[in-house]
Parts: C-alpha cells; structure tokens; sequence
C-alpha cells in the first residue's frame, strides 16, 4: 500500500470487528482520529468494498494523539462534495450493479444538513433501529445504523430525535449522554445505496475507518465539533483519496514526532524550534514593520518561518529535509526544496517505514545552513557572514562542516522502539547549540591568565584563543559581543575596572554606528570595526592595575557573551563563559 484508505476486516463473513480485535494496549478503544499501527495480512476486497484489508491478528498500538486543531485540519481536507456510493440526483445504486461493475471506492467524508439520529420500532425484527438522516446537496438519505453493540443506546432512545445545530453540538432528550452518543456511531461506515426518487436510504455495517500509508493507521470517530468548525462532518462517509494522509507535505514536526521522538524533543530545545516565538524575535519583527515596511518585515520571516503553513514551528524539520540542493548565484545562497512524502538527508542506507528517503549530500554539508547564515541586505552588504566565515578557515579545507559541531552524537534512538526497533543509542543533535549555550561558547574559547609586577602597577596579561569554532567569535548579528571585564579590588580600598570588547561594528551610508538589530539588516552598508577572534587565532590582551608594592588586591577575569539587538537593558542577553580569580601583590 502506498496512501489512500483501507477498512479493517476480521475474517467474518461479514467482515465486522469484535471489540479484542481492536482494542489497545490499554484495553480502551481508539478515539477520534487517534493514529494507530495496525497489523494487515491481504487484501479482502469486495465489489462494493475495494478497501477492505483483512486483519493479522497482532495488538493494535496508539501511535499519536492528535490535538483538535490537527484532528480538523485532517477532517477539513478529505471533505468531498456530493453523493458518490450514495446515489444521483436522480438515481440510487442498486447492490446488484456492483456484480458487473466494482466499485473504485466506497468511502468518503461529507458535510451533510439537517443531520439527525433517530429510532424506529421494526416490525420485522421486533427491535429498535437507530438511523441518520440528513441532506447532502439536493439528496436526502435516511440511513439505517446496524451494529448492535454501537446502536443500543440510540435503541434504547426509542422514539427521540437527535438534532443539530450550527455549532455541530447535539441538542438532545435528557438521559443520553454524549459517551452514549459517541459510541453509537463508531465504526459505522456506509456500504452502499437504496431508495426511491431523490431519496436514497442504505445498508449501513460495522467496520471501522482509517487512513493508512503502509501500517500506519488514522482512525476516524464520531466528534461533535470538529476543532471548533461550524460544520459538521458527519463520520458515516469518508472519501477515498489516493495519497492522503496525516503527513500530507509541508507536515508539522507534531506529525514528525511520533516516530523520532527523540530527535523531536532534541529539536524542542534549539533556537530553530524557537526562531518564530523568541520574545526578542517578534519585538524586532514588529519593529521592522513599523519602523520599514512589511515587505522588510516578510525578508525576516524567510529564514525565520520558511514555510508559512507550520510559521508557529520556526525552522521546522520539513524544511531541513525537504532541501535537496542549494546554490549561490545570486546574492544570497538559495535552498531549493521539494515537499513530499520522500524526505532528503545526510544517510544513504536510511530505510524508513512510514515515508520515504533519499540521500543529499547538501546535508552533509555546510552548504545546508548557507541560505539562512550568509545574508547580504538591499544594500549589497554581508550582514551575516557566518558561513563564508567557515569557508576561509582549515575547518573547510579539513572537511569539518558545521554539523560536526553543532549536531554531534547524543544519547536517543532515531525512530521509536514502537514503530521500528532498530535500536541505535544514539542520534545527531538536533538541539543545535551556539552562542546562548556558556558549555558550548567555554569549549569554544580558550583562556589563560597570567600576572607580573612591574613598578608600582601589576600587568596582566589574558590570552584568547578561538580553539573551536569554525568562525569568527562571536558570529551572526553585528549586535553579538564577546566582552572581556578585569576587576581588581585591593586590600587598601582601590578599585579598577577595564573592559575589552570583540565585536563587529557597522554603520548605515551616513556613517551612524547602527546599535538595533533590524536596522543592521535593512540600513547596514559600512563596516566600522571588526575586532573578533578568528578561527585558531590567539590574542593577548594586557591591563596595568595600579597596586602600591605591599599591596594585595582581588583580582577576577570574566569574558561574557553579550547581544542586546533592541539597544535595552531589560532586552539584553548576558552568559557568563568563564571567571578566572587570582590574589595579587
């Protein structure tokens, strides 16, 4: 199978599921649109019911939960217009026309009106018979639903009807609770169409419904309000459509979650699943907007929120993995992306089981992070400068890319022991370290001090050296600053304070030192200073403190990572990467 529905079967004559059959491994039933693996044996399709996949036996497993939001949004987009299996305008479809012609499909999704539950007494079978009847377009249908176990609270209603309002809540008699509603229709499907005119009723059957890619299953249920929608979506009917599925692309990384779970709360913890929502982030974008245009605006979001449908998510892993190249002909680098269900990365042995995958060596590259770590503004200035950074040091030349820094081995298994167990220990980082990390800047740099008297003062002397990193230090926004403070508190009451600091300074065409983030990226188009380590570079930084021989003063060396991109105190980041102490004379 590759997309597209099947309909569970026991080997029944009828096909109908007994509640073991399907129930999880917490002995409950799945609920609406919970996804769900379950195990298929062959295919077991009839004229009227091409869908239909006998089942093997194996304990079904919940995959995922969806939220309500993603529930609808499923719902939303496999809606179809009008009757199929059900009958014309003008016709219905007689059980014995599928003897000669099979079906294509059997299931669909609509959004009916007038819809209501109601029981009748059958003379015929001395019971009560529960039915839906509603309107679909100009077809009304009055269905029977004939699954004992689901129908007999509807049953026990003996006479009451059950209608619906714009907001897809029942109003109903007293004593029929919403679980009783719930249950009655679960896994009722229709099979086919009967009627009379423009009035078409049916034979409706126990199965239950589920959007499928290979063994991953979506199970439908009866929902009243479908993540708040208006509509109703009445769950009798679901369409087939060849290749839908929850990880329809671009998908939410929600969707990529629930087989890499660890990679997916890896990913949870690093500025790319921040890079939308970060406070500071969404000040200058507001800025940006009031202070430019929205088109400036809409440039930060293109590295920020690349695809518009999952924005909240930032750099979200449909994005990364639907890169496959990335060229530099123009200003700035450029990703070319594909989305669909085979998905690019750095393994070339990668087998997955609920998409596909396919090997870019773009991913095992730095060329990967280019178009989002290389910018040049409307001005034609390198505001970032992180990856030609790279590409002029030994890191390039030694085939260190920045994934072996930023996306080293971390403890995890790639894919879920539920859904594959292929237990590995261990998975790439995705939480992607950097400059707000102090462990990640402290390997970083390296520091060492050391002190001399000379006359009445005492000289130290800090050593610096990028020992790490593949750039300049720090990298990024113009607004990133390494400082380096010396204070030295003596026993005779004197104080000395003397800061360093490395940074990039730039300025707009009038030469104005430019101290706001989104100023740089718009106005940008001199540099000023530039006074940063680069990589493997060593620097000594000397400071006379003025100490009287006989003397003793406290002395302490701290470098900080500074970066305040709105010019206010109470925005500012500080990280303390290292304090060195030392008693002098």
């Amino acid at each position: 199978m590759d997309g597209g529905w099947v309909r569970p079967v026991s080997a029944r004559e009828h096909g109908e599921l007994a509640y073991p059959q399907y129930r999880l491994p917490d002995h409950s039933a799945p609920r609406l649109l919970d996804v769900v693996r379950v195990g298929l044996s062959e295919a077991r399709a009839l004229p009227y019911q091409p869908e239909n996949w006998g089942i093997d036996g194996t304990p079904w497993v919940l995959i995922e939960r969806p939220a309500a939001a993603e529930r609808a949004r499923v719902a939303a987009a496999a809606v179809s217009q009008g009757p199929l299996l059900l009958g014309s305008p003008g016709r219905s479809v007689p059980v014995t026309q599928f003897r000669n012609h099979a079906a294509p499909e059997s299931l669909a999704i609509v959004k009916p009106a007038n819809l209501q539950w109601r029981t009748t007494f059958n003379n015929y079978l001395l019971r009560n018979v529960p039915r839906v009847i509603f309107d679909l377009e100009d077809v009304s249908y009055n269905l029977p639903l004939t699954d004992p176990a689901q129908a007999g609270p509807l049953a026990a209603a003996r006479g009451r009807r059950l209608y619906f309002g714009r907001s897809g809540h029942p109003r109903r008699s007293p004593g029929f609770t919403d679980d009783q509603l719930g249950r009655t229709v679960r896994r009722n499907l229709l099979q086919t169409g009967r009627g009379r005119g423009r009035s078409s009723s049916g034979m409706g059957r126990v199965a239950h419904r589920y959007q499928i890619r290979e063994k991953q299953a979506l199970l439908t249920d009866y929902g009243y309000n479908m993540g708040g929608s208006t509509d109703m979506l009445l769950p009798i009917f679901v369409l087939l459509f060849p290749g839908l599925n929850t990880w329809a692309a671009p998908s939410s990384a929600d969707v990529c979650g629930r087989c890499h779970r660890d990679i997916y709360a890896s990913w949870k913890k690093s500025a790319h699943a921040n890079a939308m929502q970060d406070d500071l982030f969404q000040k200058s974008l507001a800025l940006t907007e009031s202070d430019f245009s929205a088109e400036a605006r809409k440039s930060c979001l293109e590295c920020h929120a690349p695809i518009d449908s999952t924005a909240q998510e930032g750099v979200t892993c449909d994005y990364c993995h639907s890169v496959h190249r990335v060229t530099f002909g123009g200003p700035n680098p450029k990703a070319h992306l594909t989305f669909s269900q085979v998905k690019a990365g750095p393994i070339s042995h990668a087998v997955p089981v609920e998409h596909k995958a396919v090997f870019t060596s773009v991913h095992a590259s730095a060329e990967i992070c280019a178009p989002c770590h290389e910018h040049r503004n409307g001005l034609g200035f390198p505001v970032l400068t992180t990856y030609s950074e790279w590409k002029e040091s030994r890191y390039a030349k030694e085939n260190h890319p920045c994934q072996s820094c930023h996306m080293g081995p971390a403890s995890g298994e790639v894919v879920d022991e539920h859904v594959r167990n292929i237990s590995t220990g261990h998975i790439n980082s995705h939480e992607m370290p950097g400059s707000h990390s102090a462990e990640r800047l402290a390997k970083a740099i390296g520091t060492d001090i050391s002190t001399a008297r000379e006359g009445p003062n005492v000289k130290v002397m800090v050593e610096l050296e990028n020992q790490a990193a593949g750039h300049d230090l720090p990298t990024g926004s113009p607004l990133r600053q390494l400082v380096l403070e010396i204070q030295a508190d003596s026993a005779g009451g004197q104080h000395f304070r003397e800061r360093r600091v490395f940074a990039r300074q730039v300025a707009d065409q009038h030469g104005t030192v430019l101290m706001r983030e989104h100023f740089t990226f718009v106005n940008a188009s001199k540099l000023v200073s530039d006074t940063r380590l680069r990589p493997g570079e060593k620097r000594a930084e000397t400071f006379l403190i003025p100490l009287p021989e006989g003397d003793r003063a406290h002395l302490e060396a701290t470098l900080w990572f500074y970066y305040s991109p709105l010019a206010e105190k109470e925005s500012e980041t500080r990280v303390r990467i290292e304090t060195i102490q030392r008693e002098v004379q």
